[in-house]
């Protein structure tokens, strides 16, 4: 337990820092044995989700608009790469990244 305890103490200062951080083969033993790669897998694989529905709506405008009709799918789009960026910014912070 006082491993997590000062890894959790070294991310966070190098998060108070704003700095980058490299991890030890045992660090990151550590993080996948607590579950931290699971949530990086979770975030990421929501984020793939959302690109391919902005996606299949894109297509699906584009039909649309080829049959005479006038979808709003260009503003759900801007919204929801809005929410991926925000979630990529999270994970960054969570695991010691740094905001682009």
């Amino acid at each position: 337990m006082d491993d997590v305890i000062a890894l959790d103490r070294r991310i966070s200062n190098q998060i108070d820092k704003g700095r980058g951080i490299r991890f030890s083969q045992e660090e990151l033993d550590l993080l996948v044995l607590i579950g931290a790669i699971d949530v990086v897998k979770a975030v990421a694989s929501e984020a793939m989700k959302k690109r391919a529905e902005a996606r299949q709506r894109e297509r699906e405008a584009r039909i649309a608009e080829r049959e005479g009709f006038s979808p709003r799918a260009r503003i759900s789009r801007q919204a929801t790469e809005a929410e991926i960026e925000a979630a990529s910014r999270r994970a960054r912070r969570a695991f010691g990244g740094r905001d682009k």
